[in-house]
């Protein structure tokens, strides 16, 4: 039974919302503002349905509110996890990982994160390469993993110039390694699965880039969508756990968490199914948010349990009310879009906010309507 008087999710509990949004409305106009979003396909698919994307709204607004300091992380999990997503083009050499890798190194478990088993050939099936690149880049940074225990040795290469090798460890973080390149990209950055020198191929894992410009003050927006069972997948305990993603950022200020599309009562792995686990796993993520910086939880737009009869209003419910339990425990809002859609994939379909076809994601109109009801939270006018 869901916790709500007259369709209002009750929100009490041990810690007030103030309490965590002290850090991000206390920030000055002129800050520097490192800002994360984790969110599913339900509410991020946007090239699946060819609309504007909630997430990709929100970098917009807070680019055009404070101004950017970069597109922050893009990682290779994109194109695996967002369909037609085309920052990188992925060569057919470069594989995923999956869960029962012992090396189970990627940021994204399943077929997201990638890695190569090392060649010393040039040719278009071993170059991972990013081909989106913002004008404003000035400098970026590296995010990898060492493979198997080796130095994971690859190399890049700036708008076709000349091959350099991988840089040196600045953070070893969960087996995440990252390095800062003082270098500015204009069309492209290639990757290759050996030394600069072409003569070491060795195993090698890459998660992606972060993207920066040089400007001191306005946001550093990182975009971390996924496919599918988010809270599960963010929160495993595997050496090279997902929650490890907030060490992107030196002083995170926000984190938006959705809730992801885990509910279903056919499977038994990890959370799904079972919204006691969800419970935890998303306090899991939580806990990995530095404790000065601010968090923001949202809710999945209601399922049809007609096209999904594994994923009945009653387990959907649970799920939103293990949001508010979280919500309550860590003093975060609640962006409540399960409720405020009329809490059945009907009433969604009537508001204009679903009807794509699938029973899941979001039209344009209900993109907006998250977009506005995250700014409404956040004090974004």
């Amino acid at each position: 039974m869901a916790l709500s008087i007259n369709g209002t999710r009750l929100q009490f509990g041990p810690r007030s919302v103030d309490e965590r949004m002290s850090h991000w409305f206390g920030l000055p106009a002129n800050a520097a503002r490192d800002v994360l979003i984790g969110i599913d396909s339900v509410t991020e698919w946007n090239n699946f349905i060819g609309v504007n994307g909630v997430g990709e709204l929100l970098r917009n607004t807070m680019n055009a509110e404070w101004g950017s300091r970069g597109h922050g992380f893009l990682g290779v999990h994109r194109n695996q996890a967002i369909p037609n997503a085309n920052e990188w083009v992925t060569g057919a050499s470069w594989v995923g990982f999956t869960k029962q890798d012992l090396n189970d190194d990627g940021l994204w478990p399943g077929t997201e994160g990638l890695q190569h088993p090392g060649s010393t050939s040039t040719a278009a099936t071993n170059l991972l390469t990013l081909n989106e690149i913002p004008e404003t880049t000035t400098r970026f940074e590296h995010v990898w993993q060492d493979m198997s225990g080796v130095a994971g040795a690859w190399a890049y290469r700036i708008d076709g110039g000349s091959w350099v090798d991988n840089p040196a460890t600045r953070t070893n973080n969960n087996a995440m390694k990252r390095e800062l390149i003082a270098s500015s990209i204009s069309t492209s950055l290639d990757i290759r699965p050996c030394n600069a020198a072409g003569t070491t191929a060795t195993l090698a894992g890459y998660d992606g880039v972060i993207l920066l410009n040089n400007n001191t003050e306005g946001t550093l927006y990182h975009l971390v969508s996924k496919s599918g069972a988010l809270a599960q997948q963010m929160a495993r305990s595997s050496r090279g756990s997902p929650l490890s993603l907030f060490s992107l950022v030196d002083t995170l200020d926000l984190a938006i968490i959705e809730s992801g599309n885990d509910a279903t009562t056919t499977k038994t792995v990890g959370d799904e199914g079972n919204p006691y686990l969800f419970g935890l796993n998303l306090m899991r993520i939580c806990a990995a948010v530095p404790s000065t910086a601010s968090i923001v939880l949202m809710t999945i737009p209601p399922l049809d349990d007609a096209t999904f009869p594994d994923r009945p209003i009653s387990l959907q419910e649970d799920w939103v009310d293990e949001t508010f339990k979280v919500a309550r425990a860590v003093g975060a809002p609640v962006v409540d879009i399960f409720t405020a859609w009329g809490g059945s994939y009907t009433a969604a379909v009537n508001l204009g906010f679903t009807s794509v076809g699938d029973g899941l994601h979001a039209t344009q109109a209900g993109h907006d309507d998250m977009h506005t009801r995250l700014c409404a939270t956040l004090g974004i006018t």
